[in-house]
């Protein structure tokens, strides 16, 4: 109702909540309910217990795929019971009589829970070479951090018997054992039962049960009438910290680089959040208040096999959630320069099983050259690397977030491609075991165009009635009379963004609207002999290469 002089008042999000036997609730005027103070009550040891055998009972999307090696599955079936990974912690008794003891499960099979965390900067109870016997023997869970004593309390709670824990699963300090089991990070999320993710936590010495602020903190009673009766009830108005993915993609756990894959290929996961609990699974997303997200996000989904029909995602549909995967990914935090692709290597090795593709240090060989057009987004967090990671043309070689897409976006919807750059050779050579993992070198080799361009000296600008700021990070190109004909974004890791420089000529097409478009990678020459360096990605709107030759050129 308007009244005379009133103004209207913009607030932040509100949510309403209510006690589970209130008449508002009871009426279903109300679906938010109030959550219990801690997560480790057992009104939410319920709760969590039927989310976990409603999803064992009837989630179709959510059963394990039984394969033999194959892109294909052989069958989708109901049992959990699946291989089980090198080593597991039995978790003992819950009577104190055994305690729990690392396992050498030996190609049994079985049901487990996995553990995602952050390690943070408390000194971790680890499996070393030389305590590897001593954790055979058993340990107390007084000896284990805060967040894997909590995880034991929650594998028990299940009804599950056995926890799996990085910190103890991978013998610490023996780099084969590493190599071996972080390749495998695709078979011990995506056959456990259930991941218990310490979502809120910033140190496995946090534990998984924070203490948490609830609805009724800060919030305003208020009494309304039900729709279907003249009964009145109580609904408590408090502050939305935002919607379900915003908050658990801004958590702590979900800044760490390793921990993307391990939700996006986990069936189900619990989050113990700083706000409530929250269940995600390839059905649904579900909050401990009643919220309910029927929707998942693209890569997740595709990554999963149609229960009914066995049908494969195209790969066009795959390679644009691995360039969403990537573009998340680039802007999160790894303790070690060298995990850029073993943190995401699971990942990879799923897409690889799924589609086939050849998996060059980030890029894929099917996706090239378009693939190659990812572009630096120059956003916070930019670094320098001073150790050599992997090849320039790939995006794994910077620190700072990345555009996958980048203009591949624009490469891939053209209407007509009039000339492209043809892959010879496209090769690299492993540090590892991992076949998605460190690199110690790679090239690409290709027959393009070339042509020398120069940039403006200012990046662009727009005028804002008076006010003059830049609005993005690329620079004009130039062509031979001054004029701009395009951008360039120069990568990471230049002392000096050059001022004129070599393009090769990746595409040249026209848009549905009949517009030229050239997608150009920015190269230099390297100090390898013969060889080119990417230093930046670009486009053109007019035929600047139409009088040049093509060239055989190498990229490392």
């Amino acid at each position: 109702m308007g009244v005379p002089g009133s103004r209207l008042i913009e607030i932040e999000p509100r949510r309403a909540y209510k006690f589970p036997d209130d008449p508002l609730a009871l009426s279903g005027d109300v679906v938010g309910r109030v959550t219990e103070p801690i997560s480790d009550s057992e009104q939410s040891f319920a709760r969590l217990k039927q989310w976990y055998h409603d999803c064992l009972g009837s989630h179709t999307e959510c059963y394990p795929v039984r394969s033999l090696g194959l892109t294909m599955p052989t069958q989708i079936t109901k049992g959990e019971d699946g291989p089980l990974p090198t080593r597991l912690i039995n978790i003992g008794s819950a009577d104190g009589k055994q305690n729990p003891f690392l396992w050498e499960c030996g190609g049994f099979e079985g049901c487990y829970a996995a553990l995602s965390y952050c390690w943070g900067t408390s000194k971790p109870f680890t499996t070393q070479i030389d305590s590897y016997k001593d954790r055979l023997q058993g340990f107390t869970l007084d000896e284990l951090p805060k967040t894997v004593c909590d995880a034991v309390v929650i594998t028990r709670m299940l009804g599950l018997q056995f926890l799996w824990v990085d910190a103890l699963c991978i013998i610490q300090g023996d780099s084969n054992d590493w190599q071996r089991e972080s390749s495998k990070m695709d078979h011990i999320y995506g056959n456990a039962s259930i991941t218990i993710a310490a979502t809120a936590s910033k140190d496995s010495s946090d534990g998984c049960f924070v203490r948490r602020t609830t609805p009724l903190t800060n919030s305003v009673p208020l009494r309304s009438v039900c729709s279907n009766s003249d009964k009145v009830g109580t609904l408590f108005i408090s502050e939305k910290l935002g919607s379900v993915h915003e908050i658990l993609d801004r958590s702590p756990l979900n800044n760490r680089g390793w921990c993307l894959q391990e939700r996006v290929i986990s069936r189900r996961i619990i989050h113990f959040a700083q706000d409530q609990m929250y269940w995600e699974c390839q059905k649904h997303c579900a909050a401990e208040d009643g919220t309910i997200i029927e929707d998942q996000n693209a890569p997740k989904r595709c990554l999963h096999f149609d229960e009914v029909s066995f049908r494969e995602p195209t790969l066009a549909t795959v390679m644009r959630s691995w360039h969403i995967i990537v573009t998340e990914y680039s802007m999160r935090n790894l303790s070690l320069s060298s995990d850029k692709l073993p943190a995401i290597s699971g990942l990879a090795s799923q897409i690889a099983k799924r589609t086939g593709a050849e998996y060059l240090a980030g890029l894929w060989r099917q996706d090239l050259p378009f693939g190659l057009l990812w572009q630096a987004s120059h956003g916070e967090g930019k670094r320098v690397i001073d150790k050599w990671r992997a090849p320039s043309w790939s995006w794994a070689s910077i620190d700072g977030p990345v555009n996958s897409q980048g203009y591949r976006a624009g490469a891939i919807l053209l209407d007509k491609v009039l000339d492209e750059a043809v892959i010879l050779s496209a090769e690299v050579h492993l540090a590892g075991e991992n076949p998605f993992g460190e690199v110690a070198d790679g090239l690409i080799t290709m027959r393009g165009r070339t042509k020398r361009a120069r940039r403006a000296s200012n990046k662009e600008q727009f005028d804002y009635g008076g006010w003059v700021g830049n609005v993005s990070y690329e620079f004009p190109i130039l062509n031979d009379k001054g004029l701009a004909i395009g951008d360039v974004v120069f990568d990471y890791g230049l002392e000096k963004e050059p001022e004129s420089f070599d393009c090769l000529l990746i595409c040249k097409g026209h848009t549905k609207a009949g517009e030229l478009r050239c997608y150009v990678l920015i190269i230099a020459c390297a100090s390898r002999m013969g060889h080119y360096t990417r230093i930046g990605v670009g486009y053109m709107t007019e035929d600047y290469f139409q009088s040049c030759d093509s060239r055989i050129i190498t990229i490392v």
